[in-house]
């Protein structure tokens, strides 16, 4: 059953992968309606699926894999027949391999960030399973849950400015441009922090409401998953400046550098008998040394100035954190 999943899986990723350039095409049309409408359908048709599992006969998990499949594939069609249609765009092969070449190298330090973040979260996981057992790791997916949930507000918020960075940097408009990555990086802060300091607070209540039997260490992992997500928060509009610059390539292999030891540091932890929430303790260790990474970079070759960020965004955060926790 778990192979047979596992295929299912594997071409609701290739579904998804195909999504990714209709997806694109409407976001950098600003047109995030259709955007909404279409993610509000896919998630309609995720919980149709689930509600109907009960009538559906077969083994649940193969049955709920296909469920998946077939809702990503509509949803694929879905995008790719509105954004052609809506913006009359009609599919070539292409011919300007300057152009491919050039895009080649972008997507490929591009997926060199994405291959760093997949190896340091499942090579987390891997880690605590390996010293702690499945029982801990049944906290890591509930962890995970609330992260996906939680963060995807922040996630859909700096979404929506995106094609505004990359505009205001491509016109040469440098001060909007700054002025938009202080402005997305104190919204995207402040919206975690107004469901992360309630969450952090709460989260045993939370937990009990939403669990029949609650793991041990989600509590604590959840915790600090939310204070992680807050500080990473800031890093959005930092990645799309940099993203907008097209100068990627040392940047991706310091922010890569500094995600990928997470595995050595964690492995040192656990081995050394700290308890497994010392790994998320990494997590945001490693975090702020990202973000101050980032504003490194941002400072050298987006012109960010450091100590206008500094005023205006981090000294006004930590100061709204310190009442707001109080």
């Amino acid at each position: 059953l778990a192979v047979v999943a596992f295929h299912l899986a594997v071409a609701a990723t290739c579904a998804n992968v195909l999504r990714v350039p209709f997806y694109a095409l409407l976001i950098s049309y600003e047109n995030m309606s259709a955007v909404a409408y279409l993610s509000i359908m896919e998630a309609a048709l995720k919980l149709g699926g689930v509600l109907l599992l009960p009538l559906i006969p077969g083994e649940k998990l193969v049955v709920y894999s296909l469920v998946l499949v077939v809702v990503y594939v509509l949803v694929l069609f879905s995008f790719a027949v509105f954004a052609l249609l809506r913006y009359h765009i009609v599919l070539r092969r292409v011919s300007d391999w300057r152009l491919l070449r050039e895009f080649t190298g972008f997507s490929g330090w591009n997926v060199l960030g994405g291959v760093a973040d997949v190896a340091y979260q499942q090579g987390t996981n891997l880690l605590i399973n390996h010293f702690c057992g499945v029982a801990v790791n049944a906290a890591v997916g509930v962890m995970n849950q609330v992260r996906t949930a939680v963060y995807s507000f922040v996630y859909n918020m700096q979404l929506a400015a995106n094609p505004q960075i990359i505009k205001s940097y491509s016109a040469g408009d440098f001060q909007w441009f700054h002025s938009l990555i202080s402005l997305v990086s104190r919204a995207g802060f402040a919206l975690m922090l107004m469901m992360g300091i309630p969450l952090i607070l709460n989260m045993e209540y939370v937990l009990d409401l939403w669990l029949v039997s609650v793991p041990d260490y989600a509590v604590q992992f959840c915790r600090l998953i939310l204070v992680f997500c807050t500080v990473d928060s800031l890093t959005g509009p930092l990645w799309v400046a940099m993203q907008a610059s097209g100068k990627i390539s040392f940047y991706t292999l310091a922010t890569s550098s500094v995600v990928l030891l997470n595995l050595p540091l964690s492995y040192i932890s656990l081995k050394a008998g700290y308890p497994p929430v010392s790994v998320y303790v990494i997590q945001i260790g490693l975090c702020l040394m990202s973000l101050i990474v980032k504003l490194l970079f941002a400072s050298r070759l987006v012109g960010l100035r450091l100590m206008d960020f500094l005023k205006e965004v981090i000294l006004p955060l930590v100061a709204v954190t310190v009442i707001s926790s109080a």
